[in-house]
């Protein structure tokens, strides 16, 4: 397993919650700064305004970078077994609802480069019926294996007829 630093992709709500915070923080150090440098235009205790628009500028921008410095970790795994018997499982119902008559067997090998191999005994039909009952086998396998093992690879539906 391989650690690695990595940025988070930066979000919309937080790009905004960003710059948000950003501009008050500004908006209150310029502020504080303007009632220092010209305390005499408006009121005499100007300036302890100003101190405090500085001081929680200051402090504003401040915590705003140390509040957006988070640290990711990317975690590089090794490979993942794929479960036979799940597979099994799945091809198994996935060909009893499409032939609910089908007697025989199913297997599943997996091979070295994580290929999935489906092996299975289905009653012989006519060519078109088994050519559409072929292409809903593929769709309800693909989506099955996507959906519950995470599966996203091509693989093999090998088929005997008789």
């Amino acid at each position: 397993m391989k650690k690695r630093r990595t940025n988070s992709p930066v979000r919309k709500e937080q790009l905004f919650l960003s710059l948000v915070a950003l501009l008050m923080g500004f908006s209150l150090l310029f502020g504080g700064i303007f009632c220092l440098l010209f305390p005499a235009f408006v009121i005499d205790k100007l300036a302890l305004v100003g101190g405090i628009c500085l001081g929680a500028g200051t402090l504003l921008l401040i915590l705003f970078t140390f509040l957006s410095r988070r640290r990711y970790f990317l975690l590089k795994m090794g490979e993942v077994a794929i479960h036979e018997a799940l597979i099994t499982e799945y091809a198994k119902t996935c060909l009893d609802e499409i032939f609910p008559n089908r007697k025989g067997r199913c297997e599943v090998v997996v091979r070295r480069d994580q290929t999935v191999e489906i092996l299975a005994k289905l009653p012989y039909l006519s060519e078109e019926g088994m050519e559409k009952s072929l292409e809903e086998v593929e769709k309800k396998l693909t989506t099955a294996l996507q959906k519950n093992c995470g599966y996203t690879r091509p693989f093999i539906f090998n088929v005997q007829l008789g």
